[in-house]
């Protein structure tokens, strides 16, 4: 229970009442203080009439203020001036350190006062705003017309959400922050943000996006007039009813620097751009109807790509089947997503389950077709849809040769899944002759098992070719403790591995006597190079040459739930390492061990 103790002359102090267990207690009540002052315009000097003051606290040396934008101010002022008294005891934490004060006017900057903290007593507290225009402006039609109505959010940098419109209505959840409509001549304005922000505007005929600058060097926004999509979809070539289509805006897709954790088909990853710090995402959805035809209304104009979505069991899904062109301003795009292939069919036997509260075994959606020769920057992957009694199928595969790649998990009862065996094979898919479009059927494929390295194994023999063209092998490194960090580049199982091996690495215990490696399942040395230089790393980088890919891949047993090996100066392995984070106490007790 919470007491409460208060007084006319004192702020209210709460008082928990499980501290109270003594036979008396005693609560030193403090004077209730008033902070006052002025706002002026910093340019001119003179009193700001209407604005108003804001209530926060100071957390990790940030202000932070917790009612939003669309919150009346908690104290008004008149004249220039204003009166606050705080009405209860602050109570600091070691978070939230002591009280801060904020005050905005339309047209200003927010001005944000020093800490104040309750033994300070009585203070004065002016603030000085300087003018600014970049959160006002005017949309127009591009023949220059004012528009009417249209309804405008302003996203800040520092936001929880990114905004996101869902088939072509910004999501109130994802885009969350403060909103106004134009006026009759297409005016609007926000109160002044502090922070890098972006104006988002929709209207039943388009879409305007500005950031800052742009907002700053233009006061004006021009909408662009909606686009739409549509079309049909062919499977096998025959009509795909009640399919699941998407369509993505191409320019408004970052390239992901990592790959996500399953292959999606016809899907390019490539390394080193990053998202956009303030970008509106837009999502499409839409079901295919009985004569396997879709639509999309609101389209934002630019490249797109409609791809059809596939389940790959449980969470896991996959796009297929895809098509893309240029969405115009106010036009109408029709596309066929259609693909010329034939099916590829197969069984492969799944391990049954040791007891009945197992969970059943999975690919995790990491079966898939991957085209030959594999590009050393891109990959074109098709995904397999695993059936719980182990049959899998893709369809429309075009004609060329493949590498068909399965990894099998299988769980033990306790959320977790280990690796339990493998699928690699060649498949050849023929070009489709006049008349003729049969199935490739595989038959029965053979689940090999799985070679997991356990503590006290000797490291498997390793060669590899560095940066520099030199050949290395693993055995040179005896006498020395090794972190051996196994990775692919565009694929990476935590988003932030690299940072914390980075600071690992600076700071590991006996330097002399501890190598980090990390080796990429890469053949393309640039590349390795583009992304050592990017993040600005300094230990050995190592390049396995396309064709020891799978011996190593085997040796080791990498299937993407083990990333690092910590290997004893004797060459055994130490410590098989899941998370980075775990890495330094190992290593610190492998240098205190025998």
């Amino acid at each position: 229970m919470i007491l409460t103790i208060q007084h006319p002359a004192y702020l209210a102090q709460r008082v928990n009442t499980s501290r109270l267990n003594g036979p008396e207690v005693s609560v030193e009540l403090r004077k209730k203080f008033h902070i006052r002052g002025t706002v002026t315009d910093a340019s001119t000097g003179k009193r700001i009439p209407e604005f108003g003051i804001r209530v926060g606290f100071v957390m990790a040396g940030r202000a932070i203020f917790p009612d939003n934008e669309l919150t009346p101010p908690v104290i008004h002022g008149a004249n220039g001036e204003y009166k606050w008294t705080p009405s209860e005891v602050f109570e600091a934490s070691k978070l939230a350190s002591s009280r801060v004060l904020a005050a905005d006017a339309r047209g200003y900057l927010r001005a944000v006062s020093r800490p104040i903290a309750d033994a300070d007593g009585d203070a004065i507290i002016d603030f000085a705003l300087k003018k600014t225009s970049i959160s006002s402006g005017t949309l127009l039609f591009p023949n220059g017309r004012p528009v009417v109505g249209a309804e405008l959010s302003l996203s800040k940098k520092t936001d929880m959400f990114r905004p996101t419109f869902v088939d072509g209505r910004l999501s109130i959840t994802r885009g969350r922050g403060p909103r106004t409509t134009t006026d009759a001549m297409g005016y609007f304005e926000f109160p002044p943000p502090n922070e890098p922000f972006v104006v988002i505007a929709q209207h039943d005929k388009g879409v305007a996006i500005a950031h800052q600058e742009e907002l700053r060097r233009s006061q004006s926004l021009e909408l662009q007039l909606w686009a739409r999509v549509n079309g049909q979809l062919l499977i096998g070539g025959g009509i795909a009813a009640g399919e699941t289509v998407v369509l993505r805006i191409v320019e408004n897709e970052p390239q992901p620097s990592v790959e996500p954790a399953f292959p999606g088909a016809e899907f390019t990853y490539k390394l080193g751009s990053k998202p956009a710090p303030l970008a509106v995402r837009f999502q499409y959805r839409a079901k295919t109807d009985a004569e396997g035809r879709f639509s999309f209304d609101r389209v934002k104009p630019g490249e797109v790509r409609v791809e059809r979505e596939a389940s790959l069991g449980g969470m896991f899904i996959t796009h297929t089947h895809s098509s893309g062109g240029e969405a115009l301003p106010g036009r109408t795009l029709t596309l066929q997503i259609a693909r010329v292939g034939r099916s590829v069919e197969g069984h492969v036997a799944l391990p049954p389950k040791q007891n009945e509260w197992d969970d059943p075994c999975t690919t995790n959606g990491s079966a898939s077709l991957v085209r030959l020769p594999r590009s050393s920057t891109e990959r074109e992957m098709f995904s397999l849809a695993l059936g719980p009694d182990g049959h899998f199928r893709a369809t429309d595969i075009p004609a060329g040769e493949y590498e068909l790649t399965m990894d099998v998990f299988c769980g033990d009862g306790a959320y977790t899944m280990k690796p339990s065996g493998v699928v690699s094979e060649h498949v050849t898919v023929p070009v489709i002759s006049e008349g003729e479009v049969s199935a490739v059927k595989l038959g029965a494929i053979e689940l090999k098992g799985v070679n997991t390295l356990s503590v006290g194994d000797p490291a498997p023999s390793l060669q590899l070719i560095d940066l520099a063209g030199t050949r290395t092998r693993l055995a040179d490194l005896q006498g020395k403790i090794v972190l051996l960090h196994f990775a692919e580049i565009g694929w990476d199982p935590w988003a932030k591995m690299t940072d914390r091996l980075k600071a690992l690495y600076q700071n590991r215990p006996e330097k002399d006597r501890v190598t980090m490696i990390s080796v990429y399942l890469e053949a393309d040395g640039d590349r390795v190079r583009r992304f050592v230089k990017e993040r600005e790393l300094d230990w050995p980088y190592l390049v396995v040459i396309p064709e020891e890919m799978d011996e190593i891949r085997s040796a080791f047993g990498l299937h993407r739930l083990v990333d690092m090996f910590l290997i004893g100066a004797g060459g055994t392995i130490r410590n098989v390492i899941t998370d980075p984070a775990s890495a330094a106490p190992a290593i610190r007790k492998a240098l205190a061990g025998p």
